[in-house]
């Protein structure tokens, strides 16, 4: 079990303990989280033994589903990543709008759905997306602000085996209230990155998420940037087609503040 940092407590450990004392109980507790990052049994008290045979049990099944599933991810790490949902990108699903309600915060970042921002480079867009995702914190709202390389290192850091599951990740990309990705257009485009990058933009369309977009092209070029060479523009352009649908559109020019 060497290297999972983690176990489940399942609701009917209780009934299989309730006879064990409080430190026969809390010495339980901490032989599990020594077998599962060790993968030994450590040396415990007679009266917490009897009980642990059951919490063994339950440890090496989980064990086993995690090994699953990290195999998983490293085949699919292989192979370019998660498969891109199977959906028509020439037909995309409208999102279903809430109602204007100017006093909440929330309602109004839903209604603000996409901002892209095209930019002069230095004109300080990644400054203006920061300034809306620190207004957005003060008022309780989750925020995630990343740059486009980041988002992709972090899916790709559930390949390896204590990375976590790359469904869960990006579930949380896909769900999280604000999302500010910058820099879109920037890395070096793949296949994988590509399909990543939809993956994520189509979750927010569908859900009606808002979104904040930095970057230095506009939709012409950005199509190019993110579309390996060679490759097809089916996804990019179907990733295009949401932002021009969504977004209220920025164009921020003038000089740039690093030379300043």
């Amino acid at each position: 079990m060497a290297g999972k940092k983690s176990f489940i407590l399942y609701t009917d450990l209780p009934k299989a303990t309730e006879a064990l004392s409080d430190s026969a109980f809390r010495e339980l507790i901490m032989a599990a989280c020594h077998y599962t990052e060790h993968g030994v049994v450590p040396s415990i008290s007679p009266e917490a033994r009897v009980a642990f045979p059951f919490l063994k049990v339950i440890l090496d099944r989980d064990h086993g589903k995690w090994e699953t599933i990290c195999e998983r991810n490293r085949t699919n790490g292989g192979k370019g990543g998660r498969p891109p949902k199977k959906k028509n990108p020439d037909k995309p699903k409208k999102p279903s709008r809430p109602q204007w309600n100017p006093e909440n915060p929330t309602m109004i970042m839903a209604m603000t759905l996409i901002l892209v921002l095209r930019v002069v480079i230095g004109a300080g867009k990644s400054h203006v997306a920061a300034a809306i995702a620190n207004q957005l914190l003060g008022k309780g709202i989750a925020v995630i602000f990343l740059t486009e390389r980041h988002i992709f290192q972090r899916i790709r850091k559930t390949y390896s085996q204590n990375g976590g599951d790359e469904a869960e990740v990006m579930e949380i990309f896909e769900s999280v209230p604000l999302l500010v990705i910058d820099d879109v257009g920037k890395e070096k485009p793949s296949a994988w990155s590509l399909s990543t990058l939809y993956a994520i933009i189509d979750g927010r369309y569908e859900k009606a998420l808002p979104t904040i977009i930095t970057t230095n092209f506009d939709t012409k070029d950005l199509k190019i940037r993110i579309t390996p060479d060679g490759g097809d523009e089916t996804a990019a352009s179907a990733i295009i087609d949401r932002l021009t649908e969504m977004c209220i559109g920025v164009t921020m020019t003038g000089p740039s503040w690093r030379g300043r």
